[in-house]
């Protein structure tokens, strides 16, 4: 998470995915409970698919317990994918891992002792950016352009496609023209770089391993699009 490798007395995290926001909430004021509740879960089929059941079917409002299990799920399951269908249930199958990697408690307190001065927003970019103003320093890691139809960038049943990453360059532009620095990240694809021209390209490199073909994994370049 880039809030917690930068400096600066307010730091601000928001994010569409309420379930992402409620976790980060509940390991931030009570990661003890959490890490008990995953102390409590085995790495195994008949207790992953139960618990996905669990985390799909819940009511109450979001716990700690259903912290444990958004963190269990991402561990545990294939790839370590997030992915939700139509309706809204996540749908990710078993991922076979061995050992326990949900159990990794130390980084959890760590994690919690960082979050202590973080404030948590949940919407889209524009209503949780409302007040970023000159001198605020901000970064959007978006769902990035698609590559092909084969391409994973839909992580739930909220599209954001042309129009959406079209729309957030212009916002961009509208952080700019207040004074706010922004770092943005991407594709590296034509549409990206002619609706970002103007500021800086940094192309780096990386490694993906989510997909729904083997040979569609590997080293892909991607863009951090700045404007100091």
């Amino acid at each position: 998470m880039v809030c917690l490798n930068v400096l600066g007395k307010k730091k601000i995290v928001g994010d569409i995915e309420a379930d992402l926001m409620g976790t980060h909430l509940q390991v931030k004021s009570d990661v003890d409970k959490v890490i008990s509740e995953l102390d409590s879960f085995d790495n195994e089929s008949e207790a992953y698919y139960d618990i996905r059941t669990k985390f799909n079917s819940r009511s109450e409002c979001f716990s700690y317990k259903d912290a444990a299990r958004f963190i269990y799920l991402n561990k545990c399951g294939f790839n370590g994918l997030y992915r939700r269908n139509k309706r809204g249930g996540f749908n990710v199958a078993f991922g076979k891992r061995s050992g326990s990697p949900h159990k990794d408690f130390g980084n959890l307190r760590t994690c919690s002792g960082l979050l202590q001065s973080v404030e948590f927003r949940g919407g889209d970019y524009v209503s949780c950016l409302t007040d970023a103003d000159s001198g605020d320093f901000v970064y959007l890691d978006p769902p990035y352009l698609k590559e092909s139809d084969t391409s994973f960038t839909e992580y739930n049943s909220n599209t954001f496609g042309v129009s959406e990453n079209k729309s957030l360059s212009e916002f961009c532009r509208y952080l700019d023209s207040k004074g706010v620095l922004f770092a943005v990240s991407n594709n590296d694809l034509s549409l990206i770089r002619e609706w970002y021209d103007g500021f800086r390209f940094h192309e780096v490199q990386a490694v993906r391993s989510i997909s729904r073909e083997g040979r569609s994994r590997g080293r892909y370049s991607e863009l951090l699009i700045t404007n100091y």
